[in-house]
């Protein structure tokens, strides 16, 4: 899910889905390919444990992009948050407040 939530949030990109941080060892010989890598992995635990394991093992190219949802578990979270916050604000100016 968090892969279509940055889609909606960024548009098509290339990227290397994961689906789960015990495919790292997998994915880092495709990873190692590109010149630029963002992490955007989940904010527990787990995931910034992996993000640092994959940092590690790409050095200078590879970014993690969590800080861009810091407050929330991951992507999607952020995204749905967006979503909620714009229908609340849709709401408020159909009744003609503000």
């Amino acid at each position: 899910m968090d892969y279509l939530s940055y889609l909606v949030l960024h548009g098509k990109c290339d990227a290397v889905v994961l689906n789960s941080i015990v495919n790292i060892p997998h994915g880092l010989p495709i990873l190692n390919e590109y010149s630029q890598v963002y992490c955007h992995l989940d904010n527990d635990t787990a995931g910034r444990m992996a993000t640092k394991q994959i940092m590690t093992a790409l050095e200078n190219k590879c970014f993690d992009a969590a800080s861009e949802y810091v407050e929330y578990k991951d992507l999607n979270d952020y995204l749905m948050s967006k979503r909620v916050n714009s229908d609340k604000r849709e709401k408020v100016s159909d009744k003609g407040c503000g």
